[in-house]
């Protein structure tokens, strides 16, 4: 069994104990999510309110790879990708979202 084969496991694990649903263009997965944080940034006309957090995502769980603008829903709230970390062959892609 390769590392890469033996983190595939751990981490399927860790998704089966800590796992959150969230869905990505429509369909279901389960995810290892981080604390969501909000920032306050300052922009014309006023301030904006920002939130994002990270989602991993096993690989093989994810038939197409998702790109940046993509929509993932979680918690009953539609949040957009704004990065995919993708380094295959690792077994995760970590998604970064923001509201």
């Amino acid at each position: 069994m390769s590392l890469y084969d033996e983190m595939a496991a751990d981490f399927a694990l860790v998704l089966a104990e800590f796992g959150k649903p969230i869905t990505i263009n429509g369909q279901p997965h389960t995810a290892l999510i981080s604390e969501p944080a909000e920032a306050v940034s300052l922009q014309v006309g006023g301030l904006d309110v920002s939130r994002s957090f990270k989602a991993k995502v096993a690989r093989s769980a994810l038939p197409i790879m998702p790109r940046i603008g993509d929509a993932l829903a979680y918690n009953h709230v539609t949040y957009h990708l704004r990065a995919v970390e993708d380094r295959p062959p690792h077994p995760i892609i970590t998604l970064e979202v923001s509201l």
